[in-house]
C-alpha cells in the first residue's frame, strides 16, 4: 500500500505545480497535495487557480466525508477569488470492503451539494473522485480526467 508521502512525492498535474501554501490553511486543514496552475504564478494570491487532491489509501467512507467537508469550509473561509479543483484519489483493492469508486462518486457529490453555500460552489472549477488503478498519477491533464468529473 503505498503512503501519503509517495503519493504527494509522484502526483503530477500538467500545467499545475506544488503550491507552498502556510498560513492561508488553518492548523486543522492539511490538504494532502495543494497545486498551482503555473500561468498563476504571477497573479495576486487571491486570484489564483488552485487543486486540492487528497488521497485515499484506506478507502474509509468518513474520512472521504470529512476531507469534503474541509474542502467546502476552506473556500467558505477563504475570502479571496481562487478557484478550486478538488480531487479525491482512491486505490481500488481487490476483495477489499472499502466503498467502490463509483458509490464514493455519489456520495462526495451528495455531500457538496447539501453543504456547499452558492458562493463556494461559484468558485469550485470541479470535483473528481479517481480510481487511482485506471490513471497513472505520475502523468495527469485535466482533460484525462475530466472522466473522472463528480461536478
Amino acid at each position: 500500500m503505498r503512503n501519503d508521502s509517495c503519493f504527494k512525492a509522484n502526483c503530477h498535474i500538467e500545467g499545475f505545480e506544488r503550491y507552498k501554501y502556510s498560513k492561508e490553511y488553518s492548523e486543522w486543514y492539511r490538504p494532502d497535495l495543494v497545486l498551482e496552475k503555473i500561468q498563476d504564478k504571477e497573479k495576486d494570491s487571491d486570484s489564483k487557480t488552485i487543486i486540492i487532491a487528497e488521497d485515499s489509501t484506506t478507502g474509509d467512507r468518513k474520512s472521504h466525508i470529512a476531507e469534503i467537508i474541509q474542502f467546502i469550509t476552506h473556500i467558505k473561509n477563504d475570502g479571496g477569488n481562487k478557484k478550486y479543483y478538488y480531487m479525491l484519489f482512491i486505490p481500488q483493492k481487490d476483495g477489499s470492503e472499502a466503498p467502490k469508486v463509483e458509490i464514493e462518486r455519489k456520495r462526495i457529490k451528495y455531500y457538496y451539494e447539501e453543504m456547499a453555500p452558492d458562493d463556494v460552489k461559484n468558485r469550485v472549477e470541479g470535483i473528481y473522485v479517481i480510481d487511482e488503478n485506471v490513471v497513472n498519477i505520475e502523468k495527469l491533464t485535466l482533460d484525462v480526467l475530466e472522466n473522472w468529473r463528480v461536478i
